[in-house]
């Protein structure tokens, strides 16, 4: 399952978030985005825990059912054969 952040669970207002396939990818664009959007150009360790800690795992997107499309199909025009 992919692994999601969001800025404002560390209780900032801020609307980042931020999705990785791993915790490991993600925290390095986490730690990028507090550097340079919350000016911290050294992370303390704490902070880094504290950011690990309010991780969560996205679940995947179930399909969209498959639904008919008759109701497209008579929309469409139809095409003529011939000259």
């Amino acid at each position: 399952m992919r692994k999601r952040f969001r800025c404002k669970d560390l209780g900032w207002k801020c609307g980042y978030l931020q999705t990785a396939p791993t915790v490991t990818e993600l925290m390095v664009k986490v730690e990028e985005h507090l550097r340079h959007f919350h000016a911290l150009p050294v992370l303390p360790a704490d902070l880094r825990q504290r950011a690990e800690s309010v991780v969560y795992e996205v679940p995947p997107r179930e399909r969209p059912e498959v639904r008919g499309t008759a109701g497209r199909e008579a929309s469409r025009p139809v095409p003529r054969e011939g000259p």
